[in-house]
């Protein structure tokens, strides 16, 4: 390692502190702003230094495979949460939901619907629409309503998730929708991600974990030493990163 990474290494370890969160207050000066260990935790999978679709494979460790069981056990409760969502009669407003399932919903709009698949046409949406704006400015309805809405307006474009030829009501059309929404996000790696981070939130899964599927995966060069000491415990993660 030359001198400036060496460097830029100290600088990154003596900004990150041992906690989940960092509150920002206002005004406060930028040099005081610190990383909690769990964004760099979280970092790991956001940015595929770990490849999460390996930990499904036949080769996958044995730890990758754990953490494999108990992602689908977060994916099987996270999808049962976002259907009630989207198929119950009266679902929440946006602004009502906890932080989790508001980050699932703004996903599943802009990244998946929109982005990624161009179902929810950018194009086609009048921004100046006053259920739209209570969507995206004033957060007072649910998505289940916004969509609803969107499939009546023509926002919606319906070939990319049904094969029916006859004329589909909005109702029809967001039920096909939420359907397909249920099955579709199961192979999504981006909302795969935001799963992850969750587990971690939740410590479901830990930063010890992730340390040590680093040299599962030869991301790093396997250190026995290292390695052991993070599965018995004498290690932290946390200090893992301070080597």
């Amino acid at each position: 390692m030359t001198f400036w990474n060496r460097r830029l290494a100290g600088i990154l370890v003596a900004n990150i502190i041992n906690a989940k969160e960092f509150k920002v207050e206002d005004g406060m000066d930028t040099a005081a702003i610190k990383t909690p260990i769990y964004d760099v935790y979280n970092a790991l999978i956001n940015n595929s230094v770990l490849d999460i679709s390996h930990f499904k494979e036949e080769d996958a460790t044995e730890l990758e495979k754990q953490v494999y069981s108990l992602f689908q056990q977060k994916q099987e409760e996270v999808f049962a949460q976002v259907k009630e969502e989207l198929t119950k009669e009266n679902p929440a407003a946006y602004k009502e939901l906890p932080k989790e399932m508001q980050e699932y919903q703004s996903y599943i709009v802009n990244d998946f619907l929109m982005n990624q698949k161009g179902i929810l046409s950018r194009d086609s949406i009048d921004s100046s629409d006053e259920v739209y704006k209570a969507w995206t400015k004033e957060e007072s309805i649910s998505l289940k309503e916004f969509l609803t809405y969107a499939a009546g307006k023509n926002w919606i474009d319906i070939s990319q998730f049904s094969s029916e030829e006859e004329y589909l009501d909005s109702n029809e059309v967001y039920t096909a929708l939420a359907e397909y929404l249920t099955e579709s996000l199961a192979e999504d790696e981006g909302f795969s991600k935001i799963l992850y981070k969750y587990m971690l939130q939740a410590d479901t899964i830990s930063g010890t974990q992730l340390c040590m599927l680093l040299y599962d995966q030869k991301v790093l060069e396997k250190d026995e030493q290292t390695y052991n000491a993070l599965k018995s415990g004498s290690m932290r993660a946390y200090d893992f990163y301070d080597k």
